[in-house]
Order: C-alpha cells, then structure tokens, then sequence
C-alpha cells in the first residue's frame, strides 16, 4: 500500500525545524498511529486530516498533515508516524474522486465522513483528542453518512 503525505502547511515545517533545533541537545522520538477505518465499499481513497489544536480541529486546510489512503473492501488499516503530542483526526472516503469533501445542497456532506472517538455531530476537541507517546498507537473509527 503506498500511503501519500501531502504538502504541510508552513506551520507545520516551522514547528518541525524548531523540534530539529530543540532535540540537537537530545533525541527527538516518534510514535506509530495505526488507524483501522471501517468504512461503505471503497469507490474511492481514505483522506486524513492531522490536527494538534481546537482552534483549528476539524477545519480543512488547518491541518498540520494531510494523507491520501488507498481504499479497498470495507476496511483499511494504514499507519503513519507522528511526533509524540496530542492530536484529532478527520477523515473521509473520497468516493467521487473531487480530493475535496462534497457537500449537499443543506450543508452536510455527501461522502462517508469519520473521528477518533466521535460518533454524531459536528466534532469535539475534548472528545476526539488523544494523546501520542512513545508507543505504538491504534484507533479504530468508522466512516458514515451523516443523514
């Protein structure tokens, strides 16, 4: 499976020269996220969206990575690397291959949509986060319609 990481936001490169910087005096660790998406038959990829704030969680192109994921069958398992922190994640199944998140004509999406912990409802940050250490992380989540 070839996983493919988009461009990051000129946040996320400042933040990772200043961990660059910061770990010359010590070593700088990453953890492995395993996410397990359970999701209608693929038509098309999983995108992810990485956040590691609430003010910018769930908002598109406010993420600090963003992933492309390809999708077979009713399930995918796919594992990135992360820097040990707190983080959300939002993720879609990109069923009409548009690479954006298609929106009916009320304002709800048409594509199966998913979080961490979250099952209904515009998602929360204090329900969604969770915390990356040094160990080996996994998340199984579903993607669904919302109506």
């Amino acid at each position: 499976m070839i996983i493919k990481k988009l461009s990051v936001p000129l946040r996320s490169l400042l933040l990772g020269l200043a961990i660059s910087v910061a770990g010359l005096g010590g070593v700088v660790t990453a953890a492995e996220l395993t996410l397990v998406v359970s999701h209608p038959e693929a038509k098309g990829p999983v995108r992810l969206g990485v956040f590691d704030s609430e003010e910018t969680f769930p908002d598109a192109g406010k993420q600090i990575a963003n992933y492309i994921i390809p999708a077979t069958g009713t399930q995918t398992t796919f594992t990135i690397t992360v820097a040990p922190g707190t983080y959300a994640i939002a993720l879609y199944l990109d069923q009409d291959l548009s690479e954006d998140l298609t929106y009916n004509f009320f304002g709800l999406p048409k594509e199966p949509i998913g979080f961490a912990k979250e099952k209904s409802g515009r998602p929360k940050w204090e329900i969604s986060k969770f915390d990356v250490g040094d160990d080996p992380v996994r998340i199984e989540t579903t993607l669904d319609f919302i109506f």
